[in-house]
């Protein structure tokens, strides 16, 4: 009798687990989904954004210095301009380390409005986009500027997100490379530098 029942409840049991034990058996054996692919940085088989100060941007007006920093994601590929309505996304972030410290402010002026990309529920960047940046005031003669860009992109495909990168962007070495405009030099001489 206990035979029996053991028997007939085992029965039971694995009518009603077995769909739930193929779904299981499905998803094991399918392709493993990830949220994020590790490794070190840029690599072999890893995509990386490119970055440059837009040529001619570069500009010193009266107290300021003014450039823009062209931003390039690769294709099939977005980046985040913002955190995303969960607020966990990675968006582009720029920091002027040789700045720390100092009087200098680094300022953004302007940012790409990309596009807003519902299945991730945040504003992304495919493509190139133009961030534009003023420093206040202008940092001295022979001063090196390098911003420091923080990202994160995702495979629009895959849907894979590879971990924060960084990027060093020399902006210039300050020794009269970029035109001025507006009233004239800093510190007197009231003719453009040319």
């Amino acid at each position: 009798m206990i035979t029996g029942a053991a028997s007939s409840w085992f029965q039971r049991i694995r009518a009603k687990a077995a769909p739930a034990f193929a779904a299981l058996v499905l998803v094991l054996a399918g392709e493993s989904v990830q949220a994020q692919v590790r490794g070190n940085g840029a690599g072999a088989g890893r995509p990386s954004i490119t970055a440059e100060v837009v040529p001619g941007s570069l500009v010193h007006d009266t107290g300021a210095l003014s450039f823009r920093i062209s931003v390039e994601v690769p294709t099939g590929h977005h980046g985040y301009l913002d955190r995303g309505d969960d607020g966990f996304f990675i968006p582009f972030s720029f920091s002027f380390p040789d700045f720390e410290g100092t009087d200098v402010v680094a300022e953004m002026t302007s940012a790409p409005s990309g596009a807003r990309d519902d299945g991730v529920r945040a504003h992304v960047l495919r493509g190139r986009g133009e961030f534009s940046f003023e420093l206040v005031p202008v940092p001295g003669p022979g001063a090196g500027v390098t911003a420091m860009l923080r990202y994160q992109i995702c495979n629009d495909v895959t849907e894979r997100c590879y971990p924060p990168a960084r990027l060093s962007i020399l902006i210039s070495s300050l020794s009269d490379q970029a035109p001025y405009r507006g009233l004239g030099r800093p510190g007197g001489g009231g003719k453009p530098s040319g």
